[in-house]
């Protein structure tokens, strides 16, 4: 069953997703002096980065609602994800790998080490050539961790438990550390706890969102004071780190994981009311969230630096113009998708 909430809860999760990767390149946030921003910069920062745990939530709950529901075969999953993700992956992280590898050649008069070639490697299977391309990776080790969760779906009892023990994990061993050797195993423990929510609100939801909805201004000055905790002790930030070593308490995950339950109550109670001024903008961002997901590191990382570098412009954007620039970013990733798409089709008549 197509559940219209849903779809504009990852419309908006990747429009997030895209402005929290905006930051640098709009100016709003100075990354150079960090703790020294003004605090309402450091509480919009804090709200809007770490949008990975939304989509993470929606993977979760459709993995029940669509992928369990119907029968769930692990060889036919691992082969739609090998053909709709990971083929595409391939695809495109390779500009960012070839640009990379001729940036660390050309610091050595253009002479090639075996090093540089192994740095190419671990690019591809690390997922950091682009800065949102770790997740990939991850989401391999999720996929085939699927009879883990097919377990979970199983259990008569526990469930709440397990999500709760799975957080106070999460919490202290924190993000991994993004490098060329990436921790996905660490990922996929900080992560599993929000997988298994959205898997719990998807076996639930006829019960669980009524009750959601009732308390939705509490969840959402819980997710705000979480916020503003963050932005006043200076842990605006994700938090990465090696996996053993101590390091505080990871806040945003927490914050993140009210920001899911309020943003599903609040898409919810819009689908309920029927009236929807930008449907169609929700549709489209769902529709194209994967493709905007790839597509959208290369104009943040590379395209406008570029531009802004030849024109002579320093941006130095307020809230509403970091918000417009995420806008043109998404809409200018799906007109590269769409017209590619296009392309594609024609070459195969």
């Amino acid at each position: 069953m197509y559940l219209k909430f849903l779809n504009y809860f990852r419309g908006f999760a990747i429009f997030l997703i895209v402005v929290g990767h905006s930051f640098e390149v709009s100016g709003f946030f100075d990354s150079k002096i960090g703790i020294l921003n003004p605090f309402y910069k450091k509480l919009i920062y804090a709200m809007v980065t770490g949008g990975t745990s939304l989509f993470i939530f929606i993977s979760g709950f459709l993995f029940h609602h669509v992928f369990y529901t119907r029968g769930f075969n692990f060889k036919k999953f691992m082969e739609n994800k090998y053909k709709n993700v990971f083929l595409p992956y391939s695809v495109i992280i390779l500009p960012a790998i070839i640009i990379e590898f001729y940036k660390t050649i050309s610091l050595n008069n253009f002479s090639v080490k075996f090093e540089d070639i192994l740095r190419s490697i671990l690019l591809y299977f690390s997922g950091t050539a682009l800065s949102s391309t770790w997740y990939i990776p991850f989401s391999l080790l999720l996929f085939l961790a699927s009879p883990i969760f097919i377990k979970y779906i199983e259990l008569e009892q526990y469930k709440k438990r397990i999500i709760f023990l799975g957080l106070v994990v999460s919490i202290i061993i924190h993000r991994p550390i993004h490098d060329l050797t990436i921790n996905v195993f660490q990922s996929l423990i900080y992560f599993s706890p929000i997988y298994c929510l959205g898997i719990y609100f998807s076996q639930n939801k006829e019960t669980l969102i009524p009750k959601l909805n009732k308390n939705i201004n509490w969840i959402g000055i819980i997710w705000l004071a979480l916020a503003i905790y963050q932005a006043k002790f200076d842990k605006y930030t994700n938090s990465h780190k090696q996996m053993f070593n101590i390091k505080g308490i990871d806040i945003m995950i927490i914050q993140k994981l009210f920001l899911c339950l309020f943003l599903l109550g609040i898409f919810y109670k819009i689908q309920e009311n029927g009236n929807v001024k930008f449907d169609k903008t929700f549709d489209i961002l769902a529709k194209y969230s994967f493709p905007i997901f790839f597509i959208h590191n290369y104009f943040i990382e590379y395209i406008f630096p570029f531009f802004l570098k030849i024109l002579n412009i320093n941006l130095k954007l307020d809230i509403f113009g970091l918000f417009v620039l995420g806008a043109i970013v998404c809409m200018s990733s799906i007109l590269v998708s769409f017209t590619s798409s296009n392309f594609i089709k024609r070459i195969n008549r």
